[in-house]
């Protein structure tokens, strides 16, 4: 298994839209690109149980 190192500062200017980020391999997206600090909006059909906010202001 290979060990990728991430900067966690990598992209914190960015903001990222991720569709279907609630489940799946969207929620492994928004995971991976949060922990390189980009601040991440995500669509999903339904409110997910574990609820994550943050305001933009």
């Amino acid at each position: 298994m290979t060990n990728i190192q991430i900067n966690p500062n990598e992209l914190s200017d960015k903001r990222v839209l991720v569709t279907g980020g609630t489940k799946g391999m969207g929620e492994a997206i928004v995971k991976r690109l949060r922990q390189a600090g980009a601040t991440v909006i995500t669509t999903a059909r339904s409110k997910p149980n574990e609820l994550r906010w943050r305001s933009l202001s």
